[in-house]
């Protein structure tokens, strides 16, 4: 961004612009608005500097600048943002081009398309095969800034110049997003037909065995190819909350109410049962949970040692109601 001038230190848009787009702003004068505008830009001037050199990965040091720097990202301004993001990205291949010189995968349609009609844990749907001729593949050829790799249908006569590399990521989304998948599962809200992003995945809490681990690694990779090529494009409809921990976000009970509603409105009348008259002795009377808690794909995750044997008690219910809340964030992560 370089040196501040006088005419950046101008508000953005008319004032009436602003109040509108920023409500609590409506009610402070220009000199206050004029501050604040100053400091953001003096700010965003000297984070531009200080990006490319940052960690802002690192969100679990809170004392590194990293963390810092994440943790008031609304402050930063996009096109810093941007300009750090387009600087990282590698550098395009000074070779012939992915037709000629990228990793060749070899797919059969006809394979895929039986399996995506049968049972779960099937391997020859598309991303199963994807999977198994790319997992050793070294990342850096993968790492290009046309396509990750060239298509080869089995027993079709296709030249891949974009379309069929667009199509296999597309298939394997679509496989990924089925009720077969093993990696991914239908929001809670989508099962049960209640509250918002009832269309949305989340990362099946059960899929932890170092084959599955495998499986999601490889799902990362090629999420982060669509980050560095055009044509590489995810039709994932994930969770926002998944989205949120890859960046480091702070999540709460709104967030675990954005794909499971009934869950997140049992923990509140749960949390504040006092308030309809029910104390300790009434407690003991109406619920029998323990320390465990039910995850999104049905699976049960233990709060605690011992879990499933510990009562949760009229005094013991708050922090019941915040284990289950980061379980089920964690998607079963944080228990134990």
């Amino acid at each position: 961004m370089g040196a501040l001038k006088p005419s950046e230190l101008r508000l953005p848009g008319a004032r009436s612009q602003l109040d509108q787009q920023c409500p609590s702003l409506a009610m402070a004068d220009e000199r206050q608005l004029q501050q604040r505008w100053m400091l953001l830009c003096t700010l965003n001037t000297e984070v531009a500097e200080l990006l490319p050199y940052v960690h802002t990965g690192w969100v679990e040091q809170p004392h590194t600048l990293g963390a810092r720097l994440t943790a008031v990202r609304e402050l930063i301004f996009e096109d810093v943002k941007m300009s750090a993001w387009t600087a990282a990205l590698p550098a395009p291949t000074k070779d012939g081009g992915v037709v000629k010189e990228g990793e060749v995968v070899s797919l059969n349609r006809f394979e895929a398309e039986f399996a995506a009609n049968g049972r779960a844990g099937d391997k020859s749907t598309l991303f199963e095969q994807l999977f198994g001729q790319l997992k050793d593949t070294p990342r850096i050829k993968l790492r290009r800034r046309d396509r990750a790799f060239r298509v080869k249908f089995i027993g079709e006569s296709s030249d891949d110049h974009g379309g069929p590399y667009r199509e296999v990521l597309t298939v394997a989304c679509a496989e990924l997003q089925s009720e077969a998948s093993e990696l991914l599962v239908l929001c809670p809200n989508g099962q049960h037909a209640l509250g918002s992003n009832r269309s949305s995945y989340l990362l099946r809490p059960a899929s932890t065995s170092p084959a599955m681990l495998e499986r999601f690694a490889f799902l990362g990779l090629l999420t982060g190819c669509s980050l560095v090529q055009s044509e590489a494009i995810l039709d994932l409809e994930l969770c926002e909350h998944v989205w949120k921990r890859l960046v480091g976000c702070d999540l709460d009970e709104l967030d675990l109410a954005a794909f499971d509603q009934s869950t997140a409105s049992s923990l509140a009348q749960l949390r504040h049962i006092d308030e309809q008259g029910i104390d300790a002795e009434m407690f003991g009377e109406l619920f029998f949970n323990t320390f465990e808690a039910q995850l999104s794909d049905g699976s049960m995750a233990e709060l605690c040692a011992d879990g499933a044997a510990v009562d949760v008690t009229f005094a013991s219910r708050a922090r019941y109601c915040d284990l289950v809340i980061e379980a089920r964030l964690a998607g079963g992560a944080a228990a134990g």
